[in-house]
């Protein structure tokens, strides 16, 4: 089992060189071994960096990887927070029941004691007659009436009422589970230093406005007094794109981790559920699916996750961008705008296009995996019939529609993103330049110009990483959602334990199987 203490330190963004029970020098990663300015700036890189500029590298030379990404440590984790993620989904849903339960109660005694009611008020005004009497009179008749109109126990059943929907299960979440298991507060601090990063991306832009204004008053014979002194904006041009890359590179060395932190826990989950499902579950599933879960859906997870901090601060680099163009355009920004929500129908139905043709690309992937295992498992029989033509054939109808179900998939993705949204800056910038000129009396300065075309050049890379993040979004929750079906089928019963027999306490040989 892995060391509390090294367990614990991965819910911690502080690195595992400072936990206590971390192994020698010699059998520790360099990511490991390094000190904390190290881990900024990526220095501990350096040696193999220098040796891969004087040999080809080879696998023994990149050393072993980091303690946190190691399957023993990865897999305790996982199975814990799968386990308390799965009673906690229980307990959800024992207590949507009971509320159920209690609300349909409630409903039924205030139903009772409203028809009672009614039908002692009716008994009242019944001609002479005993209310006691009265009421159970037409007590009987409504029943008699309700046998005949089907909601008695000899109604036919046609006339019977629709059966009772069933009871609302709240499923366990696969993503929950994994995020808890790799520590929320750490995910929560790489993305913070992905936004404070995003922000003082912006710096450099103003300090390029002001030093082009600058320039403009002086050769004009004008003073201008900006933000600072013009030597200190040109060593901030320099300064503050240094501090955004080594928050960046933070952030993304952390996701990187939770990318590989969730590869790893969903294979040894998925390779756990393969050994305990029942033959029941087993009915539900084919081996075709469970290899693509291995292989192709645990690496679009570890691909969404490297991708996610960077999709999440899109919006606000478009936002800002937008804002500080405001400044410099005037009114010929929201002709920008306008362009933008012109390309949401577009983007709708490129990831609705995606998403279709990737669910058709992993049915054809599943039924591919499934009949080659078939073929394998079956050899035998196909070389003694001499059926190797014929199962080479239907092996390749197949696997052509696969290649036509994935070149579409690369056609929609061509040119949706490539054609479309990648061009989507360089046409607003037209535009907005166009409206500018045709709108604006003054002339287009040197300043406005340089800056507005460094804010939408900042622009691009939203632009292109949003469109991408959506995909890597919608692969991930189809492989998320395939996975949570597979985890959830019915297991086997463990009858068999290793130990001492639970009725005799006298057993001394730890090696015995007892049953239970």
């Amino acid at each position: 089992p892995a060391d509390p203490m090294l367990v614990h330190n991965i819910n911690t963004p502080q690195s595992f060189s400072s936990s206590s029970s971390a192994p020698s020098s010699a059998h520790t990663s360099y990511e490991d071994q390094a000190r904390c300015y190290q881990h900024w700036t990526l220095s501990y890189l350096s040696p193999l960096l220098k040796l891969g500029a004087s040999k080809v590298l080879v696998v023994d030379d990149l050393g072993r990887p980091s303690r946190e990404d190691g399957a023993d440590v990865v897999h305790d984790v996982v199975i814990r927070a799968w386990e308390d993620e799965i009673r906690r989904a229980d307990a959800a849903t024992r207590k949507l029941r009971e509320m159920e339960a209690r609300r349909r109660e409630n409903r039924v005694a205030t139903a009772a004691g409203s028809k009672r009611r009614w039908w002692w008020h009716r008994a009242r005004r019944s001609d002479g007659e005993a209310p006691e009497r009265a009421l159970q009179v037409d007590a009987d008749a409504g029943a008699t009436s309700a046998v005949a109109e089907g909601n008695g126990p000899h109604a036919t059943a046609a006339a019977r009422p629709p059966p009772k929907p069933k009871p609302k299960v709240i499923h366990p979440s696969l993503s929950r589970a994994i995020f808890n298991a790799f520590g929320k507060w750490r995910i929560f601090y790489a993305v913070v230093l992905m936004y404070i990063s995003a922000l003082i991306a912006f710096v450099p832009i103003i300090l390029l406005n002001d030093l082009v204004k600058y320039f403009e008053a002086l050769n004009a014979g004008r003073t201008y007094d900006g933000w600072a002194h013009p030597w200190a904006e040109a060593v901030g041009l320099g300064l503050f794109p240094l501090l955004a890359s080594l928050l960046q590179t933070r952030h993304m060395v952390i996701m990187q981790h939770c990318a590989v932190f969730a590869r790893t826990g969903c294979s040894t989950l998925l390779f756990r559920k393969a050994l305990r499902v029942s033959p029941t579950g087993r009915a539900r599933t084919n081996t075709g699916q469970v290899v693509n879960m291995m292989s192709v859906d645990t690496n679009v997870i570890m691909r969404f996750i490297q991708l996610a901090g960077m999709t999440l601060v899109t919006p606000l680099q478009i936002v800002i961008s937008l804002v500080l163009i405001y400044n410099q355009v005037g009114n010929a920004t929201w002709v920008g705008v306008g362009f933008l929500f012109a390309l949401l129908p577009v983007n709708a139905a490129i990831f609705a296009a995606v998403a279709k043709f990737r669910r058709r690309v992993l049915k054809h992937q599943d039924a591919r995996v499934k009949m080659i295992n078939d073929l394998l498992t079956g050899i035998r029989i196909i070389k003694f019939y001499a059926w190797e033509k014929p199962f080479l054939g239907e092996v390749g109808n197949v696997r052509e529609e696969e290649l036509k179900a994935l070149t579409t998939l690369t056609l929609v993705m061509l040119v949706g993103f490539t054609a479309i949204l990648f061009a989507a800056p360089i046409i607003q910038i037209i535009l907005v330049f166009m409206t500018y000129v045709l709108t604006e009396e003054g002339a287009l300065s040197a300043s406005v110009a340089f800056t507005t075309v460094a804010l939408f050049n900042m622009m691009r890379f939203p632009f292109a990483i949003l469109p991408m993040g959506f995909l890597q979004w919608i692969q991930a929750q189809i492989g998320i959602n395939r996975m949570q079906k597979y985890l959830e089928l019915p297991e086997l019963t463990t009858y068999v334990v290793d130990g001492k027999d639970p009725d005799r306490e006298d057993e001394q040989d730890a090696g015995s199987i007892s049953m239970r």
